[in-house]
């Protein structure tokens, strides 16, 4: 502490206790004040963030009148693929990607869905197809059990609704599959998962570098889930520019990024 500190500091302890008691008025009017001032702060922020949300849904509703009006879906499934190639389906749902995939290109698609009623769904629609398997299970940031809320596609780990059904589940690390199973190349990774898009993201680029080179392309998602969704989402497209380029964006609607040319 420096001097000057210190010469403040002696003159606080040396207060009169008389002193202090004819102040004791002022001083408890000031701190009502700040108890008042600070209640208002809070009830500001929380409004400022409620117009903020609704400013953000709005927004997004116009970016996917506009992805909708440019036959965004189509782009979702225009991809160099072969019947060779391997596609993850993260987000299998009731399989309809896997199947607009399939019926293109015949490739190999590993689908990954850990809603039990949907992975059994998804599981009957591809029966006999030895180039589609399905996978009761997530792709995450790390291998886990967790309680997933069930709400259609909208059935998500990060909801905090009371009084939904909800199902136990397991997750494993994106990058533990892949070492499990010896993919290291994947042409299209689609991710679809209600949040844990940034997890997984976040898993594949703070790996090894040949992870995320591996992968073609990836056509994600991204879900307005916390109050800073948009940081995390930049943060992850700051990474990920560094071994991909956009090849189009509609921003909490669909994007994709394609490995850059070595």
């Amino acid at each position: 502490m420096n001097e000057l500190s210190d010469s403040r500091s002696a003159k606080v302890t040396t207060v009169k206790q008389e002193d202090f008691k004819q102040d004791s008025k002022v001083a408890k009017a000031v701190s009502y004040m700040f108890r008042m001032a600070g209640k208002a702060f809070a009830v500001s922020a929380v409004i400022s963030r409620k117009i903020m949300r609704r400013l953000y849904q709005t927004q997004n509703q116009k970016v996917s009148n506009i992805w909708e009006q440019n036959g965004g879906e189509l782009a979702r499934v225009n991809y160099p693929l072969k019947n060779d190639s391997v596609v993850f389906d993260v987000g299998g749902y009731h399989g309809d990607f896997a199947s607009a995939i399939y019926g293109r290109y015949s490739c190999r698609i590993y689908v990954f869905e850990p809603v039990s009623a949907f992975c059994e769904m998804i599981r009957q629609r591809f029966f006999g197809n030895p180039n589609i398997k399905v996978f009761n299970f997530g792709l995450g940031e790390k291998s886990e059990a967790v309680s997933i809320v069930l709400d259609n596609d909208g059935s998500s780990v990060f909801k905090k609704s009371v009084g939904i059904r909800r199902e136990q589940i397991q997750i494993v690390s994106i990058t533990e599959f892949m070492e499990r199973e010896k993919i290291f190349e994947i042409d299209l990774l689609k991710l679809n998962v209600e949040g844990a898009e940034y997890g997984i993201l976040n898993n594949i680029l703070e790996a090894d570098k040949h992870y995320i080179l591996g992968i073609r392309n990836i056509q994600v998602q991204f879900h307005d889930i916390s109050s800073d969704s948009v940081i995390q989402k930049r943060r992850i497209q700051e990474k990920l520019s560094e071994t991909h380029h956009l090849t189009y964006e509609y921003e909490f609607v669909w994007e994709n990024w394609k490995v850059n040319e070595q």
